[in-house]
């Protein structure tokens, strides 16, 4: 009998430790699910576990993601526009300063003629000839030129001049701040330096008045004792 009973409670006790051994269930939503693949994705593995290098991608941002979607989608639906803009349609500050240039030079050469071809008489010729030069411009890629400049300017400005800059006032900031700390005890010594010459100055000048007012006292009662 104790051995059956024995084997009830061996029986109950390795139950029990299977059911709380179980590997509890974990709730994975749908948008976890493609979050998670598209983490996997950009990793550099392929398939066996070895790494492959030309499978490494870098891991982009939501907005970066959009762009990069917005901008194949323009690529592919809207390629006739690289003819006029000299560079592949796309949301990026290069494109946006193509852009800007583009309008510049058309509302100063062709809406504007008139103004700037002031030795054509006739408005519709200037129009002409504005467009003419407009479009040879545009042809030799003068616009997009421009556009490339200032962007590697501008990067040349964030990466390069802003960062010296910051480096540049922190470490004028920490030299200010010793030589503020060095400054002041100099900064006193001499200020005292200072009120003692002129203390002594002026007791030198008092000591000398009165050694020129006592002598000229001496020389009266001299010329008085003498008449």
């Amino acid at each position: 009998m104790r051995k059956v009973y024995l084997v009830v409670m061996f029986l109950l006790v390795a139950s029990f430790a299977f059911v709380v051994a179980e590997e509890p269930s974990v709730a994975v939503g749908e948008g976890d699910v493609e979050e998670l693949q598209g983490i996997i994705d950009q990793l550099p593995f392929d398939e066996g576990g070895d790494t492959n290098f030309s499978k490494y991608k870098p891991f982009l941002t939501r907005a970066e993601i959009r762009i990069e979607g917005i901008n194949m989608y323009l690529d592919e639906n809207a390629g006739w526009m690289r003819y006029i803009f000299q560079m592949r349609p796309q949301l990026s500050l290069l494109f946006v300063l193509n852009l800007y240039f583009i309008l510049f030079f058309f509302l100063i050469m062709f809406l504007n003629a008139k103004g700037l071809w002031f030795f054509i008489e006739s408005e519709r010729k200037a129009r002409i000839f504005g467009g003419a030069v407009f479009v040879i411009f545009a042809v030799i890629g003068l616009y997009v030129g421009l556009a490339y400049v200032v962007n590697n300017f501008l990067i040349y400005i964030w990466n390069v001049l802003i960062p010296t800059a910051t480096w540049m006032a922190v470490v004028a900031m920490i030299l200010f701040g010793g030589l503020l700390i060095f400054a002041l005890p100099v900064a006193k010594a001499l200020v005292f330096a200072i009120d003692r010459y002129r203390d002594t100055k002026k007791a030198h000048k008092e000591k000398t008045e009165m050694l020129a007012s006592s002598e000229a006292v001496n020389k009266l009662v001299e010329q008085a004792t003498k008449k």
